[in-house]
């Protein structure tokens, strides 16, 4: 008892030695690596604002053109070791830079817990930018350290009094700086519960500064000529050079400015809206400032490639966090970075070098995904739990609880037992769905060449796979020619009443998923979407494969057995490479959560086996089937070649096509005001969608639920990685992302586990 008893001690003795152990280690690395780039650095900063610091801090006074804060740091810099000594410069700031990761450290931990805390710091010591930046004579490096003095004060003190003051104090320094953190206030009064503290505090601290400011005019006319420069008909919303605006010159009063930029508002706000949404789209995209950041790396590639696409991973790891930890202490770290980030978008140009200070958020953030990953030993049985979880029957949702009161139970509702209890609001979501969509079929203005349609219902060169269209649609628009008349409203009706089935699937699927309110704003979301709405307008087979895709979806989440679910599943995922052989990418995320994958298997080639023999005996030969499901995609293409940043490239690009705005039907730059108006509303419909719906996904643990998600989520993943995204591929994102945002909105996502 007793040497077990000293074994547990000494175990946990280690433990408590290992975090500080590991911590030393980072901290030693990342002060050695800046110390090592510092020492060999010989670019001379002469871009961008690096000289006009220089030359600021070898005049004599208080600087009054730039913030006067990083000038007077050179110019103590210079003071001691002699007039432009870079040298010198770089190492002290390398110096800061091994401080921001031991603050950064210290935040995540106050946040979330040591190894989260040693993950971030562990980003940071090695994060290209955060090096790179220490190699010039900018304000970012001291900036970095700022904000993390911001969250730390946000995070650590445990007086509520102390925060909002150190917050206060710690924005009012970096505002000598740089005036944009003076960004970081509003995020950091809702995180504070002190918030008259703060505000008088940061009013005191700040009143000299701002009353110099006020007197110099200088922080006035750089912001207004900054929110000129982004609010112009020159700019796209990231720069304008001043001499190609419309007032081009730099030397006007504010107001001048201000005025420019608002009569500029007033005018154009639908371009506006995408100058805005150009600036967001930065925020989470690839780039670095070249123009600053050109002379320190010089012409090394691969070191330009890490700083383009190095923020990459960790924004996409920060948003899964962000979205997945959100709570009481996380948001002590969101809200600022998150004002900063919006006043940023709205008010100036947009860079990304501007969301650097931003960037620590993100990166606490990664490190709370990573560290919550839990690698499971690899064992049979839990192989057989991830492709088959025993517990849901590997298709079967963790369903709501019961929405009658008196139900007294937390079993399970199905899909069957939904419907029954509930027909009358899946009458309603039908009704209202079908009443949209032939409304809009009746509508349309725009006649379709009936020859396309009738050309598509006939199989080309007697048949033949490589030549011809996959054989489903054209079937199906027979059907509707035959049934309606050849008029292009008939092919609209047909597709219309399959829209608004797909609108009851998703209904149903998303209430045995997450419960009857989120079922019912499912409803209602896939009802108005007009990516959904007015699909059916037009000849493709976008409209038969939302409803395939809906209706795998559902299959999962119906209280089937499993070979049912397996058959079913199987025959309809066929029926969809008939339709759309690029549709073949779902297959293996459906056949991954089946338990009866082998019944899967012999579903499908059942469903395909019998027209590809027909057409072999038709021709004495196996024809390239799908072919174009591939897209002709080379192992060049895939893997880049002998570029080594190639796939990385080509992947990006396709993700990027992915999360775009751009939106089905462009209408003419010649067209109507109503008409722009509307294509205008459902590209940004789509955008509100779709990151609600991966927020929702993420927040509201889609991994319990990956019968039902897996198959649409992996195809994305698929088509990214092999293939071309394009706008044909939607339709199968689409059920997926109206779920994600209906369990966000509806409030169905569970709390964050303790």
């Amino acid at each position: 008892m007793i040497a077990a008893a000293l074994n547990v001690s000494r175990r946990r003795e280690t433990r408590r030695l290992v975090v500080p152990a590991v911590l030393a280690v980072i901290l030693l690395f990342a002060l050695g690596i800046r110390l090592h780039y510092a020492l060999a650095c010989t670019a001379v900063p002469t871009e961008s604002d690096m000289e006009y610091y220089n030359v600021v801090a070898e005049g004599s006074g208080v600087p009054t053109e730039v913030p006067p804060g990083y000038p007077l740091f050179l110019r103590l810099v210079y003071a001691i070791r002699g007039a432009r000594n870079y040298t010198a410069v770089y190492v002290v700031q390398a110096v800061l830079g091994a401080a921001t990761v031991f603050f950064l450290f210290l935040v995540t931990r106050a946040v979330a817990n040591a190894r989260a805390a040693l993950f971030a710091s562990g980003i940071a010591a090695v994060y290209p930018s955060f090096i790179s930046y220490a190699l010039t004579t900018m304000a970012e490096t001291i900036s970095l350290l700022v904000v993390l003095l911001l969250f730390a004060a946000l995070t650590l003190p445990r007086s509520e009094l102390k925060r909002s003051i150190l917050a206060a104090a710690a924005i009012a320094a970096g505002y000598l700086f740089k005036p944009a953190l003076l960004f970081f206030a509003p995020g950091a009064l809702l995180s504070v519960k002190r918030r008259g503290v703060f505000l008088i505090s940061l009013a005191v601290i700040l009143a000299p500064a701002l009353a110099f400011d006020l007197v110099s005019g200088t922080t006035a006319l750089r912001g207004a000529r900054g929110l000129y420069r982004t609010y112009n008909p020159a700019t796209h919303g990231t720069d304008a050079l001043m001499e190609d605006t419309e007032l081009g010159r730099t030397d006007l009063p504010a107001g001048t400015y201000i005025g420019g930029a608002i009569d500029f508002l007033r005018r154009n706000k639908m371009k506006t809206v995408d100058i805005i949404y150009s600036k967001a789209a930065i925020a989470i995209s690839r780039g670095s400032d070249r123009l600053v950041l050109e002379p320190v790396v010089g012409k090394r590639d691969n070191v330009w490639m890490l700083l383009v696409y190095g923020y990459v991973p960790i924004a996409i790891l920060g948003l899964i966090g962000m979205a997945r930890f959100f709570d009481s202490k996380t948001r002590r770290v969101v809200f600022p970075a998150l004002s900063y980030l919006a006043l940023v978008i709205l008010f100036s140009i947009f860079k990304p070098r501007y969301r650097l200070l931003a960037e620590p958020a993100a990166i606490i953030c990664a490190g709370m995904t990573l560290a919550a990953i839990r690698v499971p030993r690899p064992r049979l049985s839990w192989l057989s739990r991830l492709v088959a979880p025993p517990e849901i029957e590997a298709a079967r949702l963790p369903a709501a609880e019961s929405d009658s009161p008196s139900a007294g139970t937390t079993r399970p509702q199905g899909m069957r037992a939904r419907l029954r209890s509930d027909w009358d609001v899946a009458c309603l979501v039908l009704f209202a769905a079908m009443a949209l969509r032939i409304y809009f079929a009746f509508a349309a203005d725009a006649p379709i060449n009936v020859r396309e349609a009738e050309a598509m219902s006939r199989l080309a060169d007697g048949g033949r796979l490589s030549s011809a269209v996959a054989p489903a649609y054209p079937v199906f628009l027979r059907a509707m020619t035959a049934l309606f008349g050849t008029d292009y409203r008939a092919i609209f009706i047909g597709q219309a009443i399959l829209g608004a089935i797909s609108v009851l699937l998703i209904y149903l699927f998303v209430s045995a998923a997450a419960g009857r309110k989120a079922g019912m704003v499912a409803g209602f979301i896939a009802a108005v979407l007009p990516d959904m709405l007015v699909m059916h307008l037009q000849v493709s087979p976008d409209t038969p494969v939302l409803l395939i895709t809906a209706g795998l979806m559902a299959i999962a989440a119906a209280s089937l057995s499993a070979p049912a679910k397996a058959v079913f599943s199987g025959c309809l995922a066929g029926v969809g490479v008939l339709t759309a052989p690029y549709f073949a990418f779902i297959v293996p995320g459906a056949l991954v959560v089946q338990r009866r994958w082998r019944l899967f298997l012999l579903a499908l080639a059942g469903t395909l086996i019998p027209y590809v023999l027909f057409n072999v005996a038709q021709h004495r030969k196996l024809e390239p089937v799908y072919v174009s499901a591939a897209y002709e995609v080379e192992a060049s293409d895939i893997f880049g070649g002998i570029r080594p940043w190639g796939a990385i490239i080509r992947i990006y690009d396709n993700a990027a096509e992915a999360l775009s705005k751009r939106w089905g039907v462009k209408p003419d730059s010649n067209a109507d005001s109503s008409t722009q108006i509307s294509s205008f509303v459902a590209a940004y419909a789509f955008v509100a969608i779709l990151y609600l719906g991966l927020i929702g996904l993420v927040r509201c643990r889609w991994w319990p639920r990956r019968a039902v998600f897996l198959p649409p989520l992996l195809y994305v993943l698929l088509v990214i990685v092999l293939s071309r995204f394009e706008m044909k591929h939607r339709p199968v994102c689409l059920p997926a992302l109206v779920a994600g945002a209906a369990m966000l909105v509806s409030g169905s996502c569970r709390k964050r586990p303790e």
